[in-house]
């Protein structure tokens, strides 16, 4: 198995997807001291997601969550630089606080969603997932799907 895992991440590295290219591994370094399967995974999902606090900041984002609120960036910027009332999220979700609360207090998940148009007329349905997450008081799993008229 362990073969298996080490030839997925030679891999990903080729195609540009590799972890680590982007955590500065150096060459013949063990990948696992840096990153599991399971962040490997969240990083290169091929949806946008973060882990978020009842604050509204976050613990973590891939890179396509951070593309996402940061088009202009390669990469996006760092989990930690991330702030929700400066984020085109506060503008799409204003109640995404108070949602996140409710989700958390619950224990249930809760699907929003918002249509964006851009100059073009193209016109995009986002929808945020909100999980609550197993083991913990303050976190939610925060899952964005993009569904685009020209896709």
């Amino acid at each position: 198995m362990g073969a298996f895992i080490f030839e997925l991440q030679t891999l990903m590295d080729m195609l540009g997807y590799g972890h680590r290219r982007r955590a500065g591994i150096a060459k013949g370094e063990s990948a696992n001291k840096a990153s599991s399967p399971a962040e490997i995974a969240f990083d290169v999902a091929p949806h946008a997601m973060a882990v978020m606090r009842l604050s509204g900041d976050f613990d973590a984002a891939n890179q396509r969550f951070r593309e996402f609120l940061s088009p202009g960036l390669a990469g996006g910027p760092p989990p930690d630089e991330i702030s929700f009332e400066k984020s085109i999220l506060s503008v799409m979700f204003p109640s995404l606080l108070a949602d996140i609360k409710q989700c958390v207090h619950r224990g249930m998940c809760q699907v929003l969603k918002s249509t964006v148009c851009d100059s073009a007329g193209s016109v995009d349905e986002v929808s945020v997932t909100l999980s609550p997450m197993t083991g913990t008081t303050d976190n939610v799993l925060v899952t964005l799907t993009i569904h685009s008229d020209d896709r």
